[in-house]
């Protein structure tokens, strides 16, 4: 059996909990920055979903990942999804959709009992996932628990210089 073959049985459940509801979320309470269809988003969804996996499919010329991490796959797919439908469906969403979709999400994945859910502060847009060794170093190399962390966290503060010129 192929790595990714284990995952296959969750998949269709997260994506009719999660990216379907998203979509008709979308369709029917808010407003897009730019117009999109619906075939696209899932297209988008999946490629994110892709990128969440990619370890798995040798295409960077690296080893699978060993089986500790692969035991972490169980865990690692529900958020892989809702990571994904953040990032494709929820991201087309003007400021005022953000607020709405950010509680939808809340919402849903406690509703379905997702480990770990989002810290209370601040949008689900402000926090990034880390994988816990999946594909985000941990900093012992071993498998770790997964975890939302604000993606500004641990960037520097930057500083624009006020006599700077700029293009115009």
């Amino acid at each position: 059996m192929k790595i990714g073959e284990s995952l296959r049985k969750y998949f269709p459940n997260l994506i009719t909990n999660y990216l379907y509801p998203s979509l008709t979320l979308l369709r029917s309470r808010l407003t897009e920055l730019v117009v999109s269809i619906d075939s696209q988003l899932v297209l988008k969804c999946l490629e994110l979903l892709d990128y969440r996996m990619r370890p798995l499919t040798g295409k960077d010329d690296r080893p699978p990942p060993g089986a500790a991490f692969i035991a972490m796959l169980p865990k690692l797919a529900p958020c892989w999804v809702v990571w994904a439908v953040i990032w494709s469906v929820g991201a087309t969403c003007d400021h005022n959709g953000r607020a709405i979709f950010s509680d939808f999400m809340r919402k849903l994945t406690e509703e379905n009992g997702l480990k770990p859910l989002f810290p209370k502060e601040g949008r689900v847009y402000d926090y990034t996932l880390h994988d816990g060794g999946f594909t985000d170093p941990t900093d012992d190399g071993e498998p770790a628990n997964p975890y939302w962390y604000n993606w500004m966290a641990n960037m520097e503060e930057y500083e624009v210089d006020p006599e700077w010129q700029f293009a115009g």
